[in-house]
């Protein structure tokens, strides 16, 4: 065997090395030069005799006026990992810049290379040469850097206006998209963006090798709240495949549930094609001969007895020749003749071969074969001896090339057509779009969308602080000046923004998720941005709507809870302490009439519930007769004037005794009128007054209700009527209720055709609510239903053991019923028991009583119970603070409400009613009295 570096010495090698049309250079192991062709002198602007004997960093050395120059240490690197590796190092396309030796100093020209270092190895396997070989990509990358603006300014528009929008319902399983999210997955325009198809349908476009894989990725989004991204193929009506990039991100509430999917989807079938076109590229540059990337082989040639060349066999061949030609490497070696291997191949290649055998003289020519579907650049010459009819073939696949260079042309040609198609998209783009230039961000485009956000306003050549000045402060500009100076997106989620979008008009709230992308220049510096944004407002109004209505959803639920437990625990405490036999007769006569007044209480709850529940259903029936007016409101007042009159509270009525009669329910009127009187004495101070009008105004009568007390904050004037809404829902609000009393006014109005209003000049200024109701034009008569309430009753006799006597107790309750019925509880037991009706009060006896157990009420006006164990345990110690054992006594029964009261200091949450029994053994317990007798 001939070993590798004698090949150099060959002169038919020499020869063909010296003549090949690429740029090769032959270096020792110690990166000596021994070899170069004829082209790398060429291309270097050197001789042979100049560089032949030289290291090839002293005969190539860097640009020494180029201090960023990086040529030669890269080229180092590369040659010392084929020194290592024994493999062929492929570099990226690199920077060197070229002696010219016609100009005056030996300036330097900027050239562009690709280059490929590979190894000669010996029979020992130890690297005997290194073959350089490099391509001129010079014109190519100068063309790259003219075209890079245009295309950059293109690509972030088509990106910002071609991408499919989608928001899937994690509830229902629909998806809302648009016309692009449509045409990508192959489903009706309409369907689509009305939001009325299932998300299968959309997976059913999905690849079937993909669409577990985007399945998993989709329930991992869902499950972790990670951003979901993911490239995957979609098959298209016509059975073409194309690939997208999805993107989305998960939407959840305030519970951290996911509740919708938004997100976005790109066609990046060509990004997909380019990376393919990238990696055959990569491939075809692997070796020189037998270590680099061109194809070479020998052929003898065979001609006819006319000496017409017919047909041509291989006689040998380097490993890129199976990979260049698509012709297996036994099939070549198997003796078959090329018209055998492929017998449609063309006639000009055996025409062309055959010359160079008879004439000896070479050719460098590109053509394509139809019947190998490639394209090659070639260059044939004899070798060997002239009677021998062999030719040498050094060629390379440029197929590739060739492709791109077509597709370079026809993307060309269609340019205005593209630009024009994009000017009609952007235009057309449902997304607010525009694009600002230079450090100050003048408007250079913007689309109709983005003019209908603003309010239409001249924007095109002017700076954005210029042109949207109300926008000063919020933060935008400063964000833009980032983007811009740092060259990093910002994506912007639900943001708010104040716009004023009529010129006379105030500025208007609107939220927006928006994008601010960066321009660059070829040269990478940012030279404006583009901006993208979608106006959500409605979406965030009404989620903002839906968690205002839980809020008070849970607000009332708790509320609900302290009204209807309050009475309760008066009503069974002093039953049950009837039941044990223990009070006086005067003290049971008092029991009664305390538990006939909280029944009455809890019943008058129940029952605006029941009217509630029956109003929504559309159960609650009417009694329709002629109504006088005049005697409903003397009832309604009738009733209310005891309440009236225990605070003070002055109350006048001021009939019209010609109102005129009103068609409806006299019940359900009285219940009106019964509602907007107790309204307005409960929130009268005492002293105050209360007027009620009834007067005939044109075609209907107005029932007028006034007062001089607490008034309504203008804030919360348009919420009066919302069913559950109290202006206090605090634990420490003043005035008890549910919040239904004049939800169930409005209702019962409507319901009888007349309207309701309320008027106050806020805080201390009193309000009036005002009724109309049309004059009767029509008489009915339906029937009324029977109302039932059930009664329930019964418990187990009180027993006290003898332990808590002497144990001093400390009460604090506002409600006078509820503070008397634990004394009387805790006293029958034989324990010293103080009582206090507010925190102020409770302070004042706890340092003068000491008192080994607290138990507290937490819902309390102006102070509650956290305020009171907040204060206790801030004593000092000589006086109890710290030591005493405390009881949270509350109707506040939730989970929270418990975790809260143990937090804040409480040993024992007990919940509203109290079981005495339990309440007596709860204090037992604390004070360390049990297991005894």
């Amino acid at each position: 065997m001939i070993a590798n570096h004698q090949l150099l010495h060959q002169p038919d090698f020499r020869a063909l090395f010296e003549s090949a049309p690429g740029s090769y250079l032959v270096l020792t192991p110690d990166f000596i030069i021994v070899a170069a062709s004829d082209a790398y002198l060429r291309a270097t602007m050197t001789a042979r005799a100049e560089i032949i004997g030289k290291h090839i960093f002293d005969a190539f050395p860097d640009n020494p006026d180029d201090k960023t120059a990086t040529g030669v240490n890269n080229l180092r690197a590369s040659l010392e990992r084929v020194l290592h590796k024994r493999e062929p190092d492929t570099m990226t396309a690199q920077k060197y810049d070229v002696r010219r030796p016609d100009t005056e100093g030996g300036g330097f020209e900027e050239r562009y290379w690709n280059p490929v270092n590979a190894p000669v190895l010996d029979e020992r396997g130890e690297v005997a040469y290194i073959i350089r070989r490099v391509e001129d990509v010079t014109g190519r990358v100068r063309a790259e850097r003219a075209a890079a603006k245009t295309q950059q300014s293109l690509r972030i528009a088509l990106e910002g206006s071609q991408a499919g929008m989608w928001e899937l319902d994690l509830a229902t399983g629909s998806v809302l998209g648009d016309a692009n999210l449509a045409r990508l997955f192959c489903v009706p325009v309409e369907a689509c963006v009305g939001g009325t198809l299932p998300l299968s349908d959309y997976l059913r476009a999905i690849h079937s090798e993909d669409l577990p894989r985007v399945e998993r990725e989709i329930a991992d989004a869902i499950a972790a709240g990670d951003a979901y991204e993911i490239d995957y193929r979609l098959v298209q009506t016509d059975g073409s495949i194309i690939w997208v990039a999805a993107r989305g991100l998960i939407i959840r509430d305030a519970a951290g549930e996911a509740q919708r999917f938004h997100g976005l989807v790109f066609d990046i079938t060509e990004r997909k094609r380019d990376e393919v076109l990238l990696r055959e590229s990569e491939e075809r540059y692997r070796t020189l001969f037998a270590s680099i990337d061109e194809g070479f082989c020998v052929v003898e040639m065979l001609f006819d007895e006319n000496d017409k060349p017919v047909d041509y066999r291989f006689l040998e061949f380097n490993p890129s020749f199976e990979r260049l030609t698509g012709i297996a490497a036994q099939q070549a070696l198997s003796g078959k003749t090329m018209r055998e291997l492929i017998p449609n191949l063309e006639e000009h290649w055996f025409e062309i071969y055959g010359r160079v055998a008879q004439t000896g003289e070479p050719v460098r020519f590109e053509n394509g074969s139809e019947a190998m579907n490639r394209w090659f650049d070639v260059y044939a010459f004899r070798t060997g001896q002239p009677e021998d009819l062999r030719v040498a073939i050094l060629f390379t696949n440029i197929t590739a090339r060739k492709l791109a260079e077509d597709e370079r042309e026809r993307l060309l040609r269609s340019l205005e057509v593209e630009r024009a198609r994009l000017t009609n998209i952007f235009t057309k783009a449902p997304a607010c779009v525009a694009t600002l230039r230079g450090t100050e961000h003048v408007f250079e485009m913007v689309n109709p969308a983005y003019l209908k956000l603003v309010g239409h306003r001249d924007l095109i050549g002017k700076k954005v602080r210029e042109a949207l000045p109300e926008i000063e402060g919020q933060g935008f500009f400063e964000l833009l000046d980032g983007v811009f100076q740092s060259g990093e997106p910002y994506e912007g989620r639900e943001v708010s923004i104040f716009l004023q979008r009529e010129p006379e008009g105030v500025p208007e709230q609107r939220y927006l998720d928006f994008l601010y992308q960066p321009l660059f220049e070829a040269d990478g510096s940012v030279s404006g941005i583009f901006a993208h944004g979608v106006d959500i407002t409605e979406q965030v109004n009404a989620r903002k709507e839906a968690e205002e209505a839980n809020r008070l959803k849970d607000e009332f639920l708790a509320t609900l809870s302290h009204e209807l437990r309050t009475p309760l625990t008066s009503i069974l405490g002093w039953s049950r302490m009837l039941r044990s036999g223990s009070l006086k007769e005067d003290a049971a006569q008092r029991a009664l009439e305390i538990i006939e007044r909280n029944a009455q209480s809890q019943n008058n709850l129940i029952g605006d519930i029941l009217d509630v529940s029956r109003i929504i259903t559309g159960k609650l029936r009417l009694d329709v007769r002629p109504v006088e007016l005049s005697s409903v409101i003397e009832a309604a007042a009738d009733s209310v004037r005891p309440a009236a009159e225990a605070k003070s509270v002055r109350l006048q009525i001021l009939l019209d005794p010609e109102a005129g009669m009103v068609s409806g329910d006299a019940n359900r009127l009285q219940q009106v009128v019964w509602n907007l009187l107790t309204n307005a004495v409960k929130f009268t101070p005492k002293g105050g007054r209360v007027q009620v009008r009834l007067e005939r105004v044109n075609s209907h009568v107005e029932i007028t209700v006034a007062d001089t007390g607490k008034g309504i904050e203008p804030e919360f004037l348009p919420h009066v009527f919302d069913r559950f809404r109290q202006a206090d829902q605090t634990t420490t609000r003043t005035h008890g209720g549910l919040g239904l009393g004049l939800s169930i006014v409005r209702q019962l109005v409507e319901l009888h055709g007349g309207t309701v209003h309320v008027e106050s000049e806020g805080i201390g200024h009193g309000a009036t609510f005002v009724v109309q109701l049309p004059l009767m034009i029509a008489r009915q008569q339906p029937e009324t239903p029977e109302r039932r309430h059930p009664k329930a009753g019964g418990n187990a006799a009180l027993e006290c053991p003898p332990q808590l006597a002497g144990l001093r107790l400390l009460v604090v309750e506002d409600e006078e019923d509820s503070r008397e019925l634990l004394r009387a509880i805790l006293e029958g037991c034989g324990a010293d028991v103080a009582v206090a009706a507010s925190v102020p009060e409770a302070i004042e006896l706890f340092k003068q009583s000491k008192p080994d157990i607290l138990l507290s009420d937490i819902g309390m006006p102006e102070e509650d119970g956290y305020d009171l164990i907040r204060k206790v345990r801030a004593l000092e110690a000589e006086q109890g603070g710290s030591r005493v054992l405390a009881v949270a006594l509350t109707a506040y029964a939730r989970v929270e409400d418990r975790v809260r009261a143990l937090n804040a200091g409480f040993q024992v949450h007990i919940p509203k009613p109290i079981e005495p029994v339990e309440l007596v053994a709860i204090v037992a317990s604390l004070a360390g009295r049990t297991g005894r007798t």
